[in-house]
This record gives structure tokens, sequence and C-alpha cells, in this order.
């Protein structure tokens, strides 16, 4: 949930490992108050490194929240889930947490 009276727009990021084997074409669905947006990404790029997929407002007390979604095409295309961050836009610096790790697994 967004915290109370700390709603409006923020920077939502993703982070992944590097791997050449990672999929060209991995999906995020940012679900936001003005509805949902959906983001495709070539997770063989920026491994590493928190990629910004957009600003998006929300509102205090609502789920808002990122949905990554693949299609597995052969053994050499897998989609990474490592993490996720939502920063109130117009943020300057942006937090890189070295050797952090976040696991979520749904199926």
């Amino acid at each position: 949930d967004i915290p109370e009276d700390e709603d409006g727009d923020y920077d939502v990021y993703a982070r992944w490992h590097a791997d050449e084997n990672h999929s060209q074409s991995v999906r995020y669905t940012i679900n936001h108050e003005n509805g949902s947006d959906d983001v495709d990404v070539d997770q063989r790029q920026n491994g590493g490194k928190w990629v910004k997929l957009g600003t998006f407002e929300f509102d205090e007390g609502t789920d808002g929240n990122v949905v990554l979604s693949h299609t597995r095409n052969g053994d050499d295309d897998r989609a990474c889930a490592d993490a996720v961050k939502f920063v109130p836009a117009g943020t300057i610096d942006v937090l890189d947490i070295k050797r952090a790790h976040y696991y979520v697994w749904s199926e």
C-alpha cells in the first residue's frame, strides 16, 4: 500500500541480474490509480541496474502493484523477477543497493 498522505506520482523501476539467456521480451504490467499500463523490456540489456518503467499516479491505501509476465520461447529464454521499487517522482538520487536479493515466487 502507498503510505498515508503520500499519494501522488511515483517513478517505477525494475531490476534483474545480467544474463545472456534472459528474454528480449518481458512484460511488466503496472497497476495504478488510472488503470494499468504494459511496458515491454529486453532483459538482455541493463542487467544489474535499476531500469525506469515509467511514472504513474498512486493513491494512499490502494494496492498499486507491478506484475511480470513472460511466455517462454525455448530453453534460452528466461525472465528474471529480481526487484521493483517505487520512488516519489522528482527524486534526484536513485538508490543502488549492491548485492541485494529479493525473491517472490508464484505459480
